[in-house]
């Protein structure tokens, strides 16, 4: 996507992130520029082929912007390169949102299981010292006893299997 240039002292220095301004507007960060009394903002090559907006600050110009920005997202014209980009660029982010969001679900998950796994064979164990008073089994065979011993059993259904689904069937274990 081409962006219009324009000179220097029309220029309109910004900081884009210390104003609440509408999330695409510092998303974008479109050309912030003053033409007479007005201050302009644009995406794209020049004002009447990109995203334009203008007011009598440069608040009202980048929120007049964002206006002009959303009547494109919601009636986009495919011929439109500069709205194209911006819908790409909408899209790759919602992309990256939905992947991160799922990754993080997933971790969330694994730390369940792994923190429900620990109290689990802390109230086994300790249950173990307690009834038998004698000190902690260093082998799985001898851990499998212990179990035994205490009282627990395996609820396994038809799916889960002793191998990498070994947490699942931690689930099962009743008294």
């Amino acid at each position: 996507m081409e962006q219009m240039n324009v000179s220097e002292e029309h220029k309109v220095g910004f900081d884009f992130s210390r104003f609440r301004l509408p999330h695409y507007v510092e998303e974008f960060q479109p050309l912030l520029f003053k033409e007479g009394n007005s201050y302009c903002a644009v995406l794209g090559a020049d004002p009447q082929s990109g995203i334009f907006g203008c007011g009598d600050t440069p608040e009202d110009a980048l929120v007049d912007w964002n206006d002009h920005l959303l009547e494109g997202v919601r009636h986009p014209d495919p011929n439109d390169p500069v709205m194209q980009y911006v819908i790409e660029t909408i899209n790759t982010k919602k992309r990256k949102f939905g992947e991160c969001a799922k990754r993080l679900l997933h971790h969330r998950q694994c730390w369940r299981i792994c923190l429900n796994t620990v109290l689990f064979f802390f109230l086994v164990l300790g249950s173990y010292r307690l009834r038998h008073k004698s000190p902690l089994p260093a082998s799985l065979s001898a851990m499998l006893e212990m179990l035994k011993s205490v009282g627990f059993r395996l609820k396994l259904s038809s799916s889960q299997s002793m191998g990498a689904e070994t947490h699942g069937a931690f689930a099962g274990l009743t008294e």
